[in-house]
């Protein structure tokens, strides 16, 4: 008798991922708690999204992450999220911090000023 999980893509699992989209259990969507709700393993399922013929779940996963990105943003700007985590997570998603740090000598003559810049993900050339 075979053990693990199991390989099979069909319907069902479709269904159990839109399930997943719309009743999440989790604090914040995740391409493991999709796994984990579908009963399929993660390889299994990032290897499936690469095939052409399993598109329904590839924009499913697309989906997660976007709804990932979209909680972790609101999550930090409302308190509801640990902001330092949700940076991190966040930079999963092309969201970065570029600091630029000149300093000033005391005799004035480094005296540029600092510049904080932040950086959105570009979303034209996403690829999962």
């Amino acid at each position: 008798m075979a053990g693990g999980r199991p390989t099979t893509y069909n319907e069902e699992v479709i269904e159990k991922a839109y399930d997943y989209i719309e009743n999440c259990p989790d604090v914040i969507h995740s391409v493991v708690g999709l796994c984990i709700h579908i009963g399929r393993a993660k390889g299994l399922v990032y290897e499936w999204i690469k095939q052409s013929d399993k598109t329904q779940l590839n924009d499913i996963v697309c989906m997660v992450n976007e709804l990932q990105e979209k909680k972790l943003v609101n999550g930090s700007l409302t308190n509801e999220l640990n902001a330092s985590i949700s940076k991190m997570m966040l930079s999963k998603h092309g969201h970065i911090e570029i600091k630029e740090i000149d300093n000033k000598s005391s005799d004035g003559s480094m005296s540029n000023v600092t510049k904080i810049e932040l950086v959105a993900p570009n979303h034209d050339n996403e690829k999962t």
